[in-house]
């Protein structure tokens, strides 16, 4: 082999190597954009193939709920895909306090748990605040269906909209649990999977408008059976067929109570979450960590010092 191929060839094969133990996971720009300047150099994505972690997978009816006709590509829509909403951290800035927070009394069901973010991890378990990663995304300017919109400002109320939680590289994450079922033996439905994040909405509705609790969550390796099930019904047409809403004329996976949904592509994985409206802060103990209410891990917003 001449010298200059095999040099080319060593150089590549060093960075398939380094791309295949994994890095921390970047922020992630809009659109999916990874380079703005004028001299961007652009390598294949190189991979090692993600673990069958989940079992098997089952699928069922999801109710058409969006308006939009033509209903919106859901890879382009901020709705179902944080990654294409994108973020960026603002870990050690100013501004807001970095651990979890007690935003104080809900006026949520008491009997409605909603999904607990420390039961990603088997051991479910919280992570110490020195530990986690906080970031911010960002509002979005809608447009008729199909145009994606573009991306607006930057949200700073709350703070924190996606939050970093440590993981072990390929440590198995878990579908978070809660209290309820949206079937019998069903916890959760796929709204959106791909190779890095999957998005679960705690209702049947394919939507993540007013209609309950939707989980993001990011810096996966993802099942890749889930992955498949995913695109056989995305791409299956019906999905994209506008009848109406409460309409059920497609299915999308169905997950049972905690399972296994991929491992930890890096040493974080991130987490963001909506109840029926915007974003919210998902460093809530209220909300998603409520075994860390009243400990010190926990402090009480005050709105000046804790925030």
């Amino acid at each position: 082999m001449p010298k200059l191929v095999t040099r080319v060839w060593m150089a590549l094969a060093a960075l398939g190597l380094l791309a295949a133990a994994g890095a921390p996971a970047a922020p992630v720009l809009a659109g999916g954009t990874a380079c703005g300047g004028l001299n961007c150099l652009y390598l294949p994505t190189i991979r090692r193939g993600c673990s069958a972690v989940g079992g098997a997978f089952a699928q069922g009816l999801a109710i058409q709920y969006d308006l939009d006709n033509p209903p919106r590509p859901t890879a382009t829509w901020v709705g179902k895909n944080l990654r294409y909403r994108a973020y960026e951290e603002i870990t050690g800035q100013a501004g807001f306090t970095p651990s979890l927070i007690d935003y104080g009394p809900s006026s949520a069901d008491p009997f409605n748990t909603p999904p607990q973010f420390r039961t990603l991890f088997s051991p479910a378990r919280t992570p110490a605040s020195a530990s986690l990663r906080f970031f911010r995304t960002y509002n979005w300017n809608d447009a008729p269906s199909p145009n994606p919109g573009t991306r607006g400002s930057a949200i700073t109320d709350p703070p924190v909209t996606v939050l970093g939680l440590p993981a072990s590289v390929n440590e198995t994450i878990y579908a978070p649990s809660w209290s309820g079922f949206i079937n019998a033996g069903v916890a959760t439905m796929v709204m959106y999977a791909d190779a890095s994040s999957v998005t679960l909405a705690y209702h049947r509705e394919d939507s993540a408008g007013d209609v309950g609790y939707t989980v993001y969550i990011d810096g996966l390796c993802t099942d890749p059976n889930l992955v498949a099930l995913y695109n056989a019904a995305d791409t299956s047409g019906s999905r994209y067929t506008f009848i109406g809403r409460g309409s059920e004329h497609y299915n999308l996976p169905y997950l049972a109570p905690n399972q296994a949904i991929g491992t930890a592509a890096s040493t974080s994985i991130m987490v963001a979450v909506v109840d029926s409206g915007p974003l919210m802060d998902p460093r809530s103990c209220r909300g998603w960590w409520l075994e860390s209410v009243g400990t010190s891990a926990c402090p009480v917003r005050d709105g000046n010092t804790i925030r």
